[in-house]
């Protein structure tokens, strides 16, 4: 609760109104006693899960319908609100800790929301070293996520040469992020301008 509250304000990040005390009790129903929780903004309901939590099959990675399909133009409106999210994160010094696509809500359009801050920390973004070192962690993640997306679009198929030119650059990207070696993974704010530019 903590980690999502500072989070503060970013149109790609789920919105806190409130926090409820921890003296907050349901009249209606004791058996709840004393909780505390927050009150997040209303999403619209044309608004769905990214993908399915990972199963015993796919260990660490997400799961999707078999007729899950992304198209390009939702794929860089997805990507590019989730990116500039985490950026916003890391530049607060916050780690998401969970950056999945069961984590993210999205529309049709890719207009996208991330959530769950369950495995959130916090880190001194003074530190540099430590905290680039756990960014790059998350752009393992952010990378994983954006073959996910890439391995099911449609479009990859096409003859198409300007689709191919983007789809070839995401791809280099996905690439990047997920490199063995850690420190030649690009950083978000780096992730974010490239994005921006295609």
């Amino acid at each position: 609760m903590r980690a999502c509250i500072a989070a503060g304000v970013h149109p790609n990040l789920v919105t806190v109104l409130g926090k409820l005390d921890s003296s907050f009790s349901n009249s209606a129903d004791q058996n709840l006693g004393s909780t505390a929780g927050l009150v997040f903004s209303f999403i619209p309901p044309d608004y769905t899960n990214l993908g399915g939590p990972p199963s015993l099959t796919t260990c660490t990675r997400d799961t999707y319908n078999t007729d899950t399909v992304f198209t390009l133009p939702f794929i860089l409106q997805m990507t590019r609100g989730i990116a500039s999210a985490v950026a916003h994160l890391h530049a607060n010094g916050i780690m998401h800790g969970d950056l999945y696509a069961h984590n993210i809500l999205a529309n049709e359009t890719g207009e996208s929301c991330l959530g769950d801050f369950g495995a959130a920390s916090f880190y001194n973004p003074a530190n540099s070293a430590m905290g680039q070192a756990l960014e790059r962690l998350e752009v393992r993640a952010f990378g994983c996520l954006l073959e996910d997306l890439l391995d099911r679009c449609p479009q990859a198929n096409e003859d198409n040469q300007a689709n191919g030119i983007i789809l070839a650059r995401l791809r280099r990207m996905q690439q990047d992020c997920m490199e063995p070696v850690t420190s030649i993974r690009p950083l978000f704010k780096i992730i974010c301008e490239t994005l921006a530019n295609i």
